[in-house]
């Protein structure tokens, strides 16, 4: 008999109803996913939003989608434990610094008069 098929990877990225938002996937997946994460509860309550200081929050019954969408609008869900894994908000990146201004010219002096 030959192997089982490889299972799918999970994709890398993924995004917000909107397309404005960007989620990538992440390792490892913080610990508290395996527990409460969509993962671990894919059809219940879940508490997959977490914290920069790594812990779950959540405690609704939402899709993956809807998750993505409320961390959105919620930006202390830092990542994301969805269904293929951990995802963490892409951020946007910082703006280029400020060109420096030009030096102004040197100040027009009178010429001497004829002595």
């Amino acid at each position: 008999p030959s192997p089982p098929p490889p299972s799918p990877s999970p994709p890398l990225h993924l995004f917000s109803s909107d397309g404005d938002e960007v989620w990538v996937l992440t390792k490892p997946a913080v610990a508290c996913c395996a527990t409460w994460g969509l993962q671990a509860r894919p059809t219940g309550y879940a508490w997959p939003c977490v914290s920069t200081a790594g812990s779950c929050s959540g405690g609704s019954i939402r899709t993956q989608q809807e998750w993505i969408d409320f961390a959105r609008q919620h930006k202390f869900c830092a990542g994301l434990c969805l269904l293929e894994g951990y995802y963490t908000r892409l951020l946007p990146p910082p703006p280029p610094p400020p060109s420096p201004l030009p030096t102004p010219p040197p100040p027009l002096t009178p010429p001497l008069p004829p002595s």
